[in-house]
């Protein structure tokens, strides 16, 4: 898969320097990183650990900087979602022929193990 369709979401970032380090090492070979991050905190586990969303956190810095993530996420879905049906307009698709081939090839190597 090319990095191109690839991105990086930050978790359990600790600190603005941590995030700034983790950005710069993944740009230097390539990768897109989302806009936004999950800081690591002792309250977001707390939520998790009572059923609830790290979404749902009563900060609103943090619900920020993970309402930017999800929005970055969605963003880069949509670009690739995008260029997908550009290529299927285009003829650059995966025909359903294809796909077909491929998941019979796999059944038959599922098969013979």
């Amino acid at each position: 898969m090319s990095k191109d369709k690839l991105a990086v979401a930050l978790f359990r970032v600790g600190s603005a320097a941590e995030e700034k380090r983790a950005r710069a090492y993944m740009g230097e070979y390539g990768y897109t990183v989302l806009e936004g991050h999950v800081p690591e905190k002792i309250s977001l586990r707390q939520l998790q650990d009572s059923g609830h969303a790290i979404a749902e956190s009563p900060s609103g810095k943090v619900n920020g900087l993970i309402d930017e993530l999800m929005g970055s996420m969605l963003a880069k879905l949509s670009e690739e979602m995008g260029r997908a049906s550009n290529d299927k307009v285009q003829g650059r698709g995966v025909s359903n022929d294809n796909r077909k081939g491929r998941v019979k090839q796999r059944k038959e190597l599922a098969r013979d193990r």
